[in-house]
């Protein structure tokens, strides 16, 4: 969240609130994002049998590679991407899910103390690039 609250782009979905709260001893974090319309883009290939013109294709491509090249030029590595993450609206994709997501001066430290697989096992590590999965060095590359 605290990565999120920072990001102020048009390719990644925007974190409008967030708020703890205190319930049966257990910290609740609330949070609320921006809406996309149309769901995710499995949803969207699902509705329409993977059928997408060339236009709205290279609309959509240009904008998941925007993604990463906003949150690479600020040392942050999504290391999630996949089609569920990535949410559409009327003509428009945005990056979501930035749970792994991590700052590049915090990745050599995690791997060495081992946190990196702690968070990971909250994901399916299939969708996971093999060097963030083995605790090697990692960077933009993982996300591509």
């Amino acid at each position: 969240m605290s990565i999120l609250e920072t990001l102020r782009t048009p390719y990644v979905v925007h974190l409008l609130e967030n708020n703890k709260m205190m319930e049966n001893k257990k910290w609740i974090v609330n949070m609320s994002l921006e809406h996309m319309s149309e769901g995710s883009l499995v949803d969207l290939v699902n509705k329409f049998g993977g059928f997408f013109y060339k236009n709205l294709v290279r609309c959509y491509t240009r904008q998941l590679l925007l993604g990463p090249h906003y949150l690479h030029s600020h040392e942050i590595v999504h290391c999630h991407l996949k089609s569920k993450n990535v949410l559409v609206g009327l003509m428009r994709v945005k990056r979501a899910d930035f749970g792994t997501t991590a700052r590049l001066e915090n990745i050599c430290h995690n791997i060495k103390t081992g946190h990196c697989l702690k968070q990971m096992k909250r994901h399916m590590l299939v969708w996971v690039a093999p060097e963030v999965v083995r605790h090697k060095e990692q960077g933009s590359a993982s996300d591509i």
